[in-house]
């Protein structure tokens, strides 16, 4: 009969399970079971392949899946630099970038679509910032390097603006109002081929690809949490020699830091998000970005601003989107100084304040109409990456999130721990894991707007009307996007159950019941984000495919993954014959 360490096999762990199986991925990450899990080939010898490159798949790939699987994250973390010892990356998120494309391409007899694979850095500049030692971006949890010295630290205060080059969290298709920064796109126009090297040229629309294959991307852009975008090219992933700020579409804004997920409306196309700036009065100001389809004179809007003791500097990476409202939530993570320590210790991670219970989470609940604060509420202190979905229903405000008690889990992708370096792996997860409620947990939490005072007093407080915890779930967490904005069910994330050091399942959890549905690959097979793509016949929430780059650490490889969103049995997979670095997050853009 499965248990929770069961790999090879698709397994059911139900709502009873919860509390044994939580001790049972605590004793895993306590006695080390990760020592058998190897992760090294997704941080060490990556390399481009521009290709395109045709991937061998077995099983079946169903053709309606048809597209464009982007994924983008970390792919270099060592730098050699003439006279001077490498450069080597401490933390998960501050790998330099590289994006992946999955061409999935439908076979014209109606049997297993094709997969066509390229990749492309765009680091290179940064790379060169590097080895000429003029690297002052800031970083999530870098720091300076040790040959820098007080008054090199203290000089660098008073120069640069807060910078972020290094752009790889997330990809976002077909954005309103932005500049275009690239120069003539380029597309395919021979077979696909063996070569890994070959760059491509033609004159035909960006997004038409290998073989005929064509989606309705126009543009693409790579966003983090800083204030920076970075432009690709949809078809060759060339970037743009230049990122962009947010300033540079929003005048009157200064942006010291944004959201990596801005809020999208699959129904107008808009995205939404924040600015944030830092100082003695900070302020987040919401915007709203129209969609790439809408007519010239479309420009950007300033929705909101918010400041004050309600507002306090935090770090945030996701938000959440309604019909009518855009929320935010600020979480504990609270930056000292109001944002400004980052001028010194220049990261993220040491620029937070020590945890805090009495900070709590502050909610503002905007009207996408009339820009008005409608509501305001709190929650006790936690943390979040990644909001799931929010809803409305009966004058009710629904959200749910991925939340964490305090912020230590940003602490266990420090590359140290990942790779279990030195032990540091062991010693953080043996004390991590000691507390249970650090799995973290999703949960869905209930507003009640009709009993909210406005923006002057505080709403009652929300109820947490479902909740899952790890490692029942765990990061990265998507549904299927035709539910974005409306009540789901089901939700799709990898979790870790104390086997790896990272990720070392994908599950499926049930928010009616709380059961959950496991894959598990063999051991050694390292998951990436699921990514959900709709069966255009289908009738059910799970009628679908999971699309999931996974890392074999056993031989070095990787291969997309392609499940059964229902069933969670694997369909079919190509598989590469070489590794891809473990990113973070991607989209797929449908064929038309």
């Amino acid at each position: 009969m499965p248990t929770l360490n069961s790999t090879s096999a698709v397994f059911s762990r139900s709502a009873a399970d919860a509390d044994s199986d939580e001790r049972t991925a605590r004793d895993n990450f306590n006695a080390g079971q990760f020592d058998q899990w190897p992760n090294d080939a997704g941080f060490s010898g990556l390399t481009e392949q521009r290709g395109p490159l045709s991937l061998a798949v077995t099983g079946s790939i169903p053709p309606w899946a048809a597209g464009s699987l982007y994924r983008t994250g970390p792919a270099v973390y060592a730098v050699d630099r003439p006279g001077a010892a490498p450069y080597t990356v401490k933390h998960w998120f501050d790998g330099l970038g590289q994006t992946h494309k999955f061409d999935i391409i439908p076979a014209s007899d109606g049997n297993s679509a094709r997969v066509v694979y390229s990749s492309r850095r765009q680091s290179d500049g940064t790379i060169a910032e590097i080895k000429a030692g003029r690297q002052r971006d800031f970083t999530f949890a870098q720091g300076v390097d040790p040959c820098v010295g007080l008054f090199g630290k203290a000089m660098a205060m008073f120069k640069a603006p807060v910078t972020y080059a290094n752009v790889q969290v997330t990809v976002n298709a077909n954005i309103g109002a932005l500049p275009n920064t690239l120069a003539a796109p380029s597309v395919v126009t021979s077979s696909p081929r063996k070569s890994a090297t070959s760059s491509t040229k033609s004159t035909t629309p960006p997004q038409e690809s290998t073989a005929g294959h064509r989606t309705n991307v126009q543009n693409i852009w790579l966003a983090t949490d800083g204030p920076a975008l970075l432009q690709l090219d949809p078809l060759t992933l060339k970037p743009s020699t230049r990122t962009i700020t947010i300033d540079t579409a929003i005048s009157h804004l200064t942006t010291h830091a944004s959201c990596a997920h801005a809020a999208h409306d699959p129904h107008t196309g808009e995205f939404f998000n924040f600015s944030l700036r830092y100082g003695p009065t900070p302020e987040y100001a919401i915007f709203r970005l129209p969609p790439s389809t809408q007519p010239p004179p479309a420009k950007p809007t300033i929705l909101a601003r918010l400041h004050g003791a309600r507002a306090p500097v935090a770090y945030i990476h996701s938000v959440f989107l309604t019909e009518n409202y855009f929320v935010m939530c600020i979480p504990s993570a609270r930056l000292a100084l109001h944002g400004l320590a980052i001028l010194w210790h220049r990261t993220i991670l040491e620029s937070m304040q020590p945890f805090s219970a009495e900070q709590l989470c502050f909610w503002h609940v905007i009207s996408r109409q009339t820009g008005a604060v409608v509501a305001r509420f709190e929650t006790p202190a936690a943390f979040f990456f990644h909001s799931t979905n929010a809803f409305e229903r009966d004058g009710r405000l629904f959200c749910e999130m991925l939340e964490y008690p305090n912020t230590d889990i940003l602490r266990a992708f420090y590359l140290a721990v990942m790779r279990d370096a030195d032990g540091h792996g062991r010693d953080f997860w043996k004390t991590y894991a000691a507390t249970a409620a650090h799995m973290g947990a999703l949960r869905r939490y209930m507003f009640d707007l009709g009993g909210a005072a406005g923006a002057d007093k505080m709403g009652p407080a929300p109820e947490v009307v479902m909740q899952i915890r790890g490692p029942h779930v765990g990061e990265l967490p998507t549904i299927n996007p035709a539910y974005a904005m409306r009540e789901h069910r089901y939700v799709y994330s990898v979790v870790a159950r104390g086997l790896s050091t990272m990720f070392d399942a994908l599950s499926k959890a049930d928010m009616q019941t709380g059961n959950v549905l496991l894959w598990s690959g063999d051991r050694g097979h390292t998951p990436g984000e699921p990514i959900f793509v709709t069966d255009p016949e289908g009738k059910g929430e799970d009628d679908g495919v999971l699309l999931s780059v996974v890392l074999d650490g056993i031989n070095g490889t990787s291969y997309l993954l392609c499940l059964d969103a229902k069933t969670m049995e694997e369909l079919g997979r190509a598989e590469c014959g070489f590794a891809i670095g473990l990113g973070f997050h991607g989209l797929h853009a449908k064929a038309i």
